[in-house]
């Protein structure tokens, strides 16, 4: 691969991720496309991540530690500030990517002017669950399984609707035109990457490749899983303020949104015991989303095991 072809900056978000960095590294290093830079961002880790990334004695590397520990999206920001690709990607330190991702993407964005690529990814179950317990590796196998589903026949181009009816951009898939991308919302920890996705969904079109080109390991400590609450807290803020976007409000997709963050936030009663909220908001979900309200009937019904199951 000649250094004529595009720089793309491999974004590598870490706090604490000693355990699964190699594997991420190892995965980006070994792409078959060569002009990359790869910035490793340590939000003020206290394990020995450092030192496994400075044992890669690689030019493309290039590790800064943070001068303050700061919520996710700021920490993007501070690391994409330091990169100078065209081509924007990320690899979040527990996650890892086909070895083809980086000039597949690349070779999409050559063929039309799109402002994100993404592609399909494999959900990957850990061991460690969210509540702590052991699992066997055959339910891990078992619970494993691709990101996109058949949710949308139009999965690229201009895509706001069906983006906001089943999100389905995941992170470690994507890759943004530098162009296009003035950085993340800062004030998010969770929701940053969608906020963005979304936003940039009603000005532009995005690219869909159809193959499974990253991984997502769900474990124990992800951050949408370990501040649940926290991400609904981000969803609602969210929503209230795209009540003024005059794009995003018309669409009816973005009022059943609403009461999907609706029916997340009484997932997260259930598990609480907050039973009352819970049935409050069954009772506010209107029978038009009649599968939603069903399935948070039988999730109140089910015994404290299921929910956890559903909410890991």
């Amino acid at each position: 691969m000649m250094n004529e072809e595009p720089l793309v900056s491999v974004i590598i978000n870490c706090f604490n991720g000693s355990k699964f960095i190699e594997k991420a590294l190892h995965s980006a290093l070994t792409q078959n496309y060569t002009n990359f830079e790869i910035i490793v961002w340590d939000n003020q880790s206290t394990d020995n991540s450092k030192e496994i990334v400075d044992s890669y004695k690689d030019k493309r590397v290039k590790y800064y530690y943070a001068p303050k520990h700061t919520l996710l999206y700021e920490a993007r920001n501070l690391a994409i500030a330091k990169s100078n690709g065209q081509f924007i990607a990320f690899l979040d330190c527990d996650d890892w990517w086909e070895e083809d991702k980086i000039l597949k993407q690349v070779r999409k964005f050559q063929s039309e002017d799109f402002a994100v690529v993404y592609s399909n990814m494999r959900l990957v179950f850990d061991k460690e669950t969210r509540f702590g317990k052991r699992i066997n590796n055959l339910v891990c196998k078992l619970l494993s399984r691709d990101y996109i589903k058949n949710h949308h026949e139009k999965k690229e181009g201009y895509i706001l609707d069906e983006i906001l009816k089943k999100y389905i951009v995941g992170l470690p898939s994507i890759m943004i035109n530098r162009k296009y991308f003035s950085g993340f919302d800062q004030r998010y920890h969770v929701i940053g990457d969608m906020d963005f996705i979304i936003k940039t969904a009603t000005k532009h079109k995005l690219g869909y490749i159809n193959e499974k080109l990253a991984f997502y390991r769900v474990h124990g400590f992800n951050e949408s899983f370990k501040n649940r609450k926290l991400q609904i807290k981000e969803w609602k803020i969210w929503l209230k303020e795209m009540e003024e976007n005059e794009i995003i409000s018309k669409l009816n997709s973005f009022k059943e949104l609403k009461y999907k963050v609706l029916y997340l936030e009484a997932m997260d009663d259930i598990g609480d015991r907050n039973y009352k909220e819970a049935i409050k908001a069954l009772n506010n979900i209107p029978f038009s989303l009649w599968l939603l309200k069903l399935r948070l009937f039988i999730i109140l019904m089910s015994p404290s095991i299921v929910v956890k199951i559903f909410r890991t």
